[in-house]
This record gives structure tokens, sequence and C-alpha cells, in this order.
């Protein structure tokens, strides 16, 4: 089975209410993306990482990356650690 990467953007160090909130709302797209990535994709045993979680655990050639809405603003720097990685957008 291929290793994949699903990532949900960065670690928050906020603990403010709106923060807590938007982590509430946002727990609920990951959980939907998260299905979806699994149905399209039933071959691929998805890793749910943090961005600084990817660049410790990927040591594969050919990765194949899926980015949530949350991490697409790191695809640019993802492609050029990862220049033969597969970078797909969930949304």
């Amino acid at each position: 089975m291929k290793a994949a990467y699903f990532v949900t953007g960065i670690d928050r160090f906020d603990t403010s209410a709106s923060a807590l909130v938007s982590a509430h709302y946002n727990d609920k797209y990951l959980a939907e993306k998260e299905e979806k990535m699994k149905k399209e994709f039933p071959e691929v045993d998805w890793n749910i990482v943090k961005l600084g979680q990817l660049y410790e655990m990927v040591h594969t050639e050919n990765p194949l990356i899926a980015l949530t809405r949350n991490a697409k603003p790191y695809e640019k720097a993802i492609k050029e650690k990862y220049p033969t990685a597969t970078v797909i957008s969930v949304d």
C-alpha cells in the first residue's frame, strides 16, 4: 500500500475563544475531506499530519501529498522541498 500525507495545516498555539470555535468547525471540515480522500484513493495509506510533521516523516522518493485549504499557502514550499512529489488539493 502506498503511503500518502494529508496535510491539515500548521500547529497553532492560540487558545483564544475565537480560535477554539474556529478549530471546532475546522475539525468537521477536515473529517469530511479525509473521508473524501479515503474514498477517492482507497489503495493509499493516509497519514494525517501538520506541515512540520510532513517535513519529519517524508523519506520516500515520490510521495502523494494532499493539501487542505489550511495547508494550501505552503504548496510552493512543499513542491520545492519534494520536487518529485504529487501534490494535490482536496478543495
